[in-house]
């Protein structure tokens, strides 16, 4: 990268720094009470943190909420597991499910019981078949 365009590269992150402060530490600043300090940014993720430290297999969660009867059972399930938000939006994402990142534990609780739980209770009441968890092992 040429000179020029690496000083460019650290101008703009300057000015992205300072569009952040508020009118009082400008004021700060333009007097002199306060100075810009440089420091390192952590690097590191984290959601690399948590994937390399989970310790709860999410396929496992998805196949023992997918054996339950209600969802009652199914939230009283989560709400054990106390699964972050993150661990929440990959259990949705293992799911096929869109989530955001506006979504709260709760909602991403309630949408991954729908997913699992929900959805064959509502296919069962269509079919008019009575609510059985499947077997596991068992052949169609």
């Amino acid at each position: 990268m040429p000179e020029i365009e690496k000083h460019t590269a650290v101008l703009r992150e300057v000015a992205n720094f300072l569009r952040s402060l508020t009118d009082e530490q400008v004021g700060q600043l333009e007097r002199g009470e306060a100075r810009i300090v440089l420091g390192r940014r952590n690097t590191s993720t984290r959601k690399n943190r948590v994937s390399q430290e989970q310790s709860i297999d999410l396929a496992d969660v998805r196949a023992s909420l997918q054996e339950m009867d209600n969802r009652d059972e199914g939230q009283a399930f989560l709400d054990g597991l106390r699964l972050s938000k993150l661990e929440l939006q990959e259990l949705a994402g293992s799911l096929d499910m869109p989530v955001s990142k506006s979504d709260t534990v709760g909602k991403l609780k309630d949408l991954v019981i729908e997913a699992t739980i929900g959805f064959r209770l509502r296919s069962n009441a269509i079919r008019g078949v009575r609510s059985v968890a499947p077997q596991r092992g068992a052949e169609n």
